[in-house]
């Protein structure tokens, strides 16, 4: 069997270009290393040491790579770099002054600077440092010197909120912080201090412990934004409210304090730093739920960590529904229903929310909102339908009520339209090419349906009209039926009439007119035609007219996409397997000449492995194009190439994530386009985007795609992506900042062009 059997020289030619790029793409998209190289950036920072002996589950993490991944066995270990030990695992690192760490299982060790020095820094679980000389390393954070003869330490930092303990196992050693040294005694656990403290003075501060929650109330904002002056629910609960905390401590003398405010208790993501001259400060922002902060004179020696809880909830006054109202009053927008409640009483209420959804647990897509003064609303409904309606009151701090209790209305039409009434029918026989129809009309009727029905039973004419007639071409003689449905303002179509009989009688038929017959021009033998007029064999048939199928291929069109993609930012342990994932996409293209408009929607209909179970994306895309049609008529297989530049929006949203994946982000995108037919049924083409996010982050693709042309307006075809992603906020990553993913779609479509 022969791999490219059936095409043509040129054809096959670009289709062998195309799978070189392909699989240059998936090398660089599958190796992370190769693609940074590629792409210019710093794989790691200052050389600290060697990861020399690994045990089960041993994680590594660069300073600029995409995620979390299988730690190897001689690799270096660089400044910004971490590994973390699992579950019944261990690694040793050897350090370049000769030194060596063991991280113990469920334990993380990160390379980091601390006040401009490279250092190790033991940050969570158990350890054992080897030290022969001296050894200057971090423990939580906290800089200490180790002093040692072939030593080796224990050091523990297992324990939440506990200070790290250190003993010695073998050896003499000693801890050294500032001018104070503390000798380790063998097999005796020994709490390690930030630094010596030889007065009160250079102890650090002590929080006053404080651990009654504040409490705060929803207000308006935080719960609803506005949007092009219409009032919408937020996805997303800021973590951030605007509320007033106290934090004090107690020390002995100090002008200078630095504070630091996180949601996080190791203090790695949600900083905020304030600054402070005396024993106390008051914070205008809390995180909703537990905060945590810690205190430290100038930068140095940090108090324990402290925090406090924020809860939340709605103000205790709230609207009932005890007056609603409901009336059949038609109007030309439709049935018009009007509801009031009764505001609360001494709330000084300035405002109310009320949500409207098609939902009874009001579900985000199904839920509607509105700001009114006054505590009425009015509707105006078109079709019948059932509505679940809640209000919360704004006082005048625009604090929120409690939601009252859902109202349901079970909105109601007046019935269809009843049949109208069929006369005889009247007939023009003096018009030969028309056949006429009349009926009486209706008072509340705007348009008709006539259906016609011939001595089979078919109904062979059905028609909307605005009259009380119908002219139909085009009939012959015969017997027929007919009937006429009325249709409301709401566009319902009320009973049909009964089938009215009509006849049409004997016409004088149309002579046709025979044209004169060519001579006919004599063929030449099969040896005698000239090569372009003999049918290929291996082709499909095509109109002599019309010799390509494909010059439609850069007119609108709508299509469907059947995509398999796999998400590599996944691989967290040594024999993780990456998801995998199938989706359906819909995808509609219109031009208007040179400027055009694109809509594209995905979604996951099924998990084609367990990893892909976890992941649940949602992905949605508006382009606005603008394109250039350029001639090649020097290249046979070349009629025209299109370019086209484009700007759009894109919204992503992953629901199952499971924090293994970005949760979310939206995109404005630039980018570019090149599409253009080649031989008589294919085309082909490719795009690379730019996306950019409001918080920073950043987004590239690029695609490309191959269609074959079956009909003059369907194709069938198939196209892979390529998409690289980096976070820049805690927003859209599911851990801390740096995070990248990258994934890639394969895919297969049908497409119909018109």
């Amino acid at each position: 069997m022969r791999l490219f059997s059936g095409f043509t020289k040129t054809e096959k030619r670009v289709l062998k270009v195309s799978a070189v790029m392909v699989l240059l793409c998936l090398l660089l998209f599958l190796d992370e290393g190769l693609f940074l190289r590629f792409s210019g950036e710093k794989l790691t920072g200052q050389e600290i040491g060697t990861l020399e002996i690994l045990d089960r589950d041993v994680r590594f993490k660069g300073d600029r790579r995409f995620d979390w991944g299988p730690a190897q066995s001689g690799q270096p270990v660089s400044g910004g770099d971490a590994i973390y030990s699992g579950d019944r695992s261990k690694a040793i690192v050897q350090l370049k002054d000769g030194n060596k760490v063991e991280v113990g299982e469920k334990s993380l060790v990160r390379f980091v600077k601390i006040n401009g020095e490279q250092l190790t820094d033991l940050s969570v679980g158990n350890f054992k440092v080897k030290v022969d000389g001296k050894l200057k390393i971090a423990v939580g954070g906290e800089v200490t010197t180790i002093e040692g003869r072939d030593s080796e330490l224990e050091v523990s930092l297992d324990t939440a909120g506990a200070r790290p303990k250190m003993k010695l196992l073998k050896g003499d050693a000693k801890v050294a912080g500032g001018a104070r040294k503390v000798e380790l005694k063998q097999n005796r656990p020994t709490q390690l201090e930030p630094e010596p403290m030889p007065t009160p003075k250079r102890g650090p501060p002590v929080p006053t412990e404080n651990l009654a929650s504040t409490f705060y109330t929803w207000k308006l904002f935080d719960l609803y934004e506005m949007k092009e002056g219409q009032l919408i629910r937020r996805n997303k609960v800021p973590r951030l409210l605007k509320a007033s905390r106290e934090l004090a401590w107690a020390d002995y003398s100090s002008s200078s304090y630095r504070i630091e405010h996180s949601s996080d208790p190791r203090f790695e993501s949600g900083v905020h730093i304030y600054n402070s001259s005396a024993e106390k400060i008051q914070l205008s922002e809390v995180y909703r739920g537990t905060n945590y902060w810690r205190v430290s004179r100038e930068g140095k020696s940090w108090s324990r960590v402290s925090s406090f809880k924020v809860e939340t909830n709605f103000s205790t006054f709230r609207p009932t529904f005890r007056n609603v109202r409901g009336s059949t009053q038609l109007t030309d927008d439709g049935v018009e229903y009007k509801l009031s409640w009764d505001p609360p009483e001494n709330s000084n209420v300035t405002g109310y929310v009320v949500e409207t959804s098609t939902s009874s647990n009001f579900a985000q897509d199904m839920t509607t909102a509105k700001w009114l003064r006054e505590p009425s609303l009015t509707l105006q409904l078109k079709e019948p339908q059932r509505l679940y309606f809640r209000v919360l009151a704004i006082n005048q701090d625009q604090q929120l009520s409690q939601p009252s209790v859902p109202f349901t209305l079970d909105a109601e039409l007046p019935p269809v339209l009843s049949s109208p009434s069929l006369p005889l029918a009247k007939l023009d026989l003096k018009k030969k090419e028309n056949d006429y129809v009349f009926w009486r009309g209706l008072d509340r009727a705007k348009k008709y349906q006539v259906e016609v029905v011939d001595p089979k039973g078919r109904v062979i004419v059905k028609k909307v009209t605005d009259g009380e007639t119908l002219s139909v071409r085009g009939l012959n003689n015969g017997q027929y039926r007919y009937r006429v449905s009325a249709i409301d303002k709401y566009g319902r179509v009320g009973q049909a009439s009964k089938l009215k009989s009509f006849a049409l009688g004997e016409r004088q038929a149309l002579n046709p007119v025979i044209a004169a017959q060519p001579t006919p021009t004599p063929q030449p033998s099969p040896s005698q035609r000239q090569p372009s007029s003999i049918e290929l064999s291996n082709r499909g048939k095509l109109d002599p007219l019309d010799p390509t199928m494909n010059d439609r291929y850069a007119d609108s069109s709508v299509q469907v996409e059947g995509a398999t993609f796999t998400m590599l930012s996944s691989k967290q342990k040594r024999n993780d397997e990456p998801p995998v994932v199938a989706a359906l996409a819909i995808r509609a293209w219109h031009w208007w000449g040179s400027l055009g408009a694109e809509g594209y929607f995905k979604s996951k209909v099924a998990s084609a492995n367990p990893p892909g179970e976890a992941v649940s994306p949602l992905d949605l895309e508006v382009r606005g194009y603008k394109r250039t049609r350029l001639r090649w008529d020097w290249f046979s297989f070349l009629r025209e190439i299109q370019l086209t530049a484009f700007a759009g929006v894109e919204v992503y949203r992953s629901s199952t994530a499971g924090g293994r994946f970005s949760p979310g982000y939206e995109l404005a995108k630039i980018g570019t386009l090149i599409a253009f037919p080649f031989g008589k049924r294919w085309s082909t083409g490719g795009e690379v985007a730019y996306g950019y996010a409001p918080d920073g982050s950043t987004k590239f693709e690029f695609s490309g795609n191959a269609y074959y042309y079956f009909e003059k307006n369907w194709s069938i075809g198939g196209g892979y992506r390529a998409h690289f992603f980096e976070a820049a906020s805690p927003a859209t990553s599911p851990s801390t900042v740096p995070y990248r993913e990258g994934y890639m779609d394969a895919f297969g479509t049908l497409r119909y062009t018109y």
